[in-house]
């Protein structure tokens, strides 16, 4: 894919993923959601130790399109920026250990848990 550029309306981000999401699944997406990028003017990392922040959201955003799953249990996920196809399964519990590729850092792998 090719090197998406900052000046690209929410729009136009929007309707690439769609594409690229057909391209890769061989079907339209169901929802396509953005969340704008942030930067913090003051305060990094002090918001959960009660100091003061001052967040601000900025034109980049994160964009993600998604459908039903095909498969029950499982969760394919397709990264265009690193050209990366992953599969989880999500019919047992997720451990950190379970995510961790042949690229992946353990450092780098979020704290998470999914609820069902």
């Amino acid at each position: 894919m090719e090197v998406v550029h900052y000046y690209m309306t929410l729009k136009e981000l929007a309707a690439r993923v769609a594409a690229e999401f057909q391209k890769h699944y061989g079907r339209a997406p169901r929802w396509i959601v953005a969340a704008p990028g942030r930067v913090n003017v003051i305060g990094e990392h002090t918001d959960y130790n009660d100091g003061f922040v001052l967040p601000m959201a900025i034109e980049c955003y994160a964009i993600m399109a998604a459908n039903t799953v095909i498969v029950p249990g499982k969760i394919s996920v397709y990264d265009t920026q690193f050209n990366e196809a992953a599969v989880i399964d999500v019919s047992a519990p997720i451990t950190r250990a379970s995510q961790i590729g042949p690229t992946t850092s353990a450092a780098c792998l979020p704290d998470f848990r999914i609820v069902a």
